[in-house]
């Protein structure tokens, strides 16, 4: 009996030391699963691993291959995306075929073909439904945006609300922050000298289905990744640059800059949604294949060696849209019109003297002059005393009021544009020495009439 027990817990002990740090080839896909906070790798073709966070342990896990394709095609044309908890989807590189993972059988589900329409494309799953945009396929780069919709088993185009959206690219880095997705570079054209780099900073609301144009690429950083290829469709957190790890986080715009680990050679990388752990594929240098291993970033890579900014925050004008620019072409001189018009208006014909005390005849009119006769040779009148000068037949006491108003309004005016003086400072009205209820215009002595 106790031999019996000694067996069980020396193999449970050697189990859980193999599985500890798993060995799988070169060409087996991973990936981060945000909905169970957990890693999962397709090894081959009947063994899976998960590595769940909290419990700190990997586990071995078998299914059944039930499709047409062979393990070899579906490790070189497709991609790995968890879109739940218990549910893994595998999808074609150009879009179109989705096989799923669920419940111990690898099986294909959808009723579309091979799209072949959108390779390099970015993709993000979002309540159980995967997402690409962009890529390339039929000789053209697209700025398409598509969904699967697992009810149908097609693929639809994504209704979007906003006015604009990225243009056409492949091979883009995307970071993921819970429902914001941040879309970086991209190339127009796969080209093998990684030119037609797009240095654009792109945020998509998943929930509200809005992009906004966040702005474009330090110079450094626009070189630096115009040079790198797309790590992954999924996620583009940690990228391995010779003797430096780049950790890309656009919400912060900030590039975070780590030294390699010297200790092992770390091939890919897979980053947590909290930033905290890392899955390191570690190349194997006395044979082939990469050991898994997770451990907490701090840990591995310390701190960072240098923090830079990613991208210059764009101006106001560059979110708006085509169509925004329109509208405001048209309005613009639609404005600058009713400004002339207005000027026109107000001054009338004015011919402004520069900084001159000397008001002259010619720019005023005949009775505004004969008023400022007057006043500059009495020094004061009062406000009745202006109604003789606009008094006509018929008129009663309010409307006379308005036009005693309005006529000295337009005076002072035309006063403190010609002698460069405040407004509130010309011809002022105060109430009379001997009589409160009355009030009285007084003459400003610095002014002279020529």
């Amino acid at each position: 009996m106790r031999l019996r027990f000694l067996v069980v817990f020396l193999f449970s002990f050697f189990s859980n030391c193999f599985f500890a740090a798993p060995v799988v080839s070169e060409q087996a896909l991973m990936a981060y699963n945000r909905y169970a906070d957990a890693y999962v790798v397709l090894a081959d073709s009947n063994t899976y691993y998960t590595y769940q966070l909290k419990a700190q342990k990997w586990e071995k896990h078998q299914y059944v291959l039930d499709a047409a394709q062979s393990f070899t095609d579906l490790i070189s044309a497709y991609y790995i995306l968890p879109v739940s908890k218990d549910r893994i989807y595998l999808i074609h590189n150009g879009c179109g075929i989705v096989l799923e993972l669920y419940k111990g059988r690898l099986q294909r589900i959808d009723h579309s073909f091979a799209h072949r329409n959108q390779f390099g494309a970015v993709a993000y799953a979002f309540k159980g439904q995967p997402y690409m945009f962009g890529g390339y396929g039929f000789f053209d780069t697209k700025n398409v945006h598509t969904s699967y919709h697992p009810v149908l088993g097609e693929w639809l185009e994504v209704d979007e609300y906003s006015k604009q959206r990225p243009g056409p690219r492949q091979g883009s880095f995307v970071v993921r922050e819970k429902s914001q997705i941040y879309l970086i570079g991209g190339h127009t054209e796969d080209h093998p000298q990684k030119l037609n780099f797009i240095p654009e900073i792109w945020r998509y609301n998943i929930r509200q289905k809005r992009w906004i144009f966040m702005g474009d690429l330090t110079p450094t950083w626009h070189a630096a990744l115009a040079n790198t290829n797309q790590t992954t469709p999924i996620g583009s957190y940690l990228i391995n640059s010779d003797d430096e790890v780049w950790e890309l986080d656009a919400k912060q715009n900030r590039v975070r800059r780590y030294k390699q680990p010297f200790y092992f050679s770390v091939r890919k990388w897979l980053v947590s949604k909290d930033r905290n752990w890392v899955l390191m594929a570690i190349d194997r240098s006395n044979s082939s294949g990469f050991e898994l291993m997770v451990k907490r970033k701090e840990n591995v890579l310390g701190n960072p060696i240098q923090v830079d900014k990613m991208y210059i925050k764009a101006s106001w004008y560059r979110a708006l849209s085509y169509q925004d620019l329109f509208y405001l072409s048209l309005l613009l001189p639609l404005f600058i019109l009713g400004l002339w018009f207005y000027s026109k208006r107000s001054w009338k014909h004015i011919r402004f003297l520069p900084n001159s005390n000397k008001l002259q005849e010619k720019d005023f009119e005949a009775t505004e002059w004969r008023f400022l006769q007057e006043l500059q040779k009495q020094g004061q009148l009062e406000l009745s005393a202006v109604h003789t000068y606009m008094n006509e037949d018929g008129l009663s006491y309010d409307a006379l009021k308005k036009r005693r108003e309005t006529f000295l309004k337009n005076l002072r005016i035309k006063i403190a544009l010609v002698a460069h003086l405040q407004i509130d400072s010309v011809l002022m009205e105060v109430r009379h020495p001997q009589d409160r209820r009355v009030k009285i215009v007084v003459w400003n002595e610095e002014l002279e009439l020529g």
